[in-house]
C-alpha cells in the first residue's frame, strides 16, 4: 500500500479558514457561546465518542512538554455532553500518560491516544481499559512529533518522520502495513484525519495541507 498526493494548496486553505471565521462571528449573534468546562489541567487532544455522546480529552499538568522523562501521571478523561447525568461529570480512564497529545476514536468506540513523551500509541476500550500499547521500535521509530487517525474500517494510522513513516495497525493491535510515503518523509505531520470518501488529510509543519489517497 502507498499514498498518492492528490492536492497541495495553501491559498485555498486560507480562504476556507477565513470563511469559517466569518461564520463563527455571525453565529455569536444568534447563539450563546460559553466555556464547557474550566479545566485545572491543560487540555490538548480532543475527540468525540458517538456511542455515549461524550468527549475525551488529553489533560496535562504542564503547558509545554519540556521534560520528556516525566513519569506517567497525566490522564485521559471523558466528559458526558448530554443526558440525565450532568455534562460536567467526568469519568477517569485507567491509563496514565507522560504527555498525551493526540486522541481519536475508531468505529468500535476505542480511544487511540498518542503519548508525546513516551512515543507510544495506546488503545483503550470504551470503559477506559487498555487494549494494547504500540511502542517506538527500530522497525518503526515514533518521533516525538507524530500524528494518529483512524480510517472508516477502524484501522489506526501512525504518521511519523523518516523512513518508513507510515504504520497501519489493525484494531486488534497487529501491524497491517508499514511503508514510506515519499511526500511526507521530511515532514512533521501535526494532525491527520480521513474524510468520508477515504482521503487522508494531513497538516504539515511547512504550512501545507496535503491530501492523499490509497493506491
Amino acid at each position: 500500500m502507498n499514498f498518492i498526493s492528490s492536492y497541495e494548496e495553501t491559498s485555498s486553505f486560507k480562504r476556507v479558514a477565513y470563511e469559517l471565521i466569518n461564520y463563527q462571528i455571525k453565529s455569536k449573534i444568534l447563539l450563546q457561546v460559553k466555556t464547557f468546562l474550566d479545566m485545572t489541567q491543560f487540555p490538548r487532544g480532543i475527540a468525540y465518542m458517538q456511542s455515549d455522546d461524550s468527549i475525551v480529552v488529553c489533560r496535562n499538568n504542564v503547558k509545554i512538554a519540556n521534560d520528556l522523562t516525566v513519569k506517567a501521571c497525566n490522564p485521559l478523561k471523558k466528559y458526558l455532553i448530554r443526558g440525565r447525568i450532568s455534562r460536567k461529570t467526568e469519568e477517569l480512564m485507567d491509563t496514565r500518560f507522560g504527555y498525551p497529545f493526540r486522541v481519536c476514536v475508531n468505529k468500535n468506540s476505542d480511544c487511540v491516544v498518542s503519548d508525546f513523551a513516551n512515543r507510544t500509541i495506546t488503545v483503550l476500550d470504551p470503559k477506559g481499559r487498555t487494549r494494547f500499547c504500540f511502542k517506538s521500535s527500530k522497525d518503526f521509530p515514533i518521533r516525538n512529533r507524530h500524528s494518529i487517525c483512524c480510517d472508516p474500517e477502524g484501522n489506526i494510522y501512525i504518521i511519523s518522520k523518516g523512513k518508513p513513516n507510515v504504520c497501519i495497525l489493525e484494531s486488534t493491535g497487529n501491524v497491517k502495513d508499514l511503508f514510506s510515503c515519499m511526500d511526507l518523509c521530511n515532514e512533521s505531520v501535526f494532525a491527520a484525519v480521513f474524510d468520508s470518501d477515504g482521503f487522508l488529510w494531513t497538516a504539515c509543519l511547512d504550512g501545507f495541507i496535503k491530501i492523499f489517497k490509497k493506491v
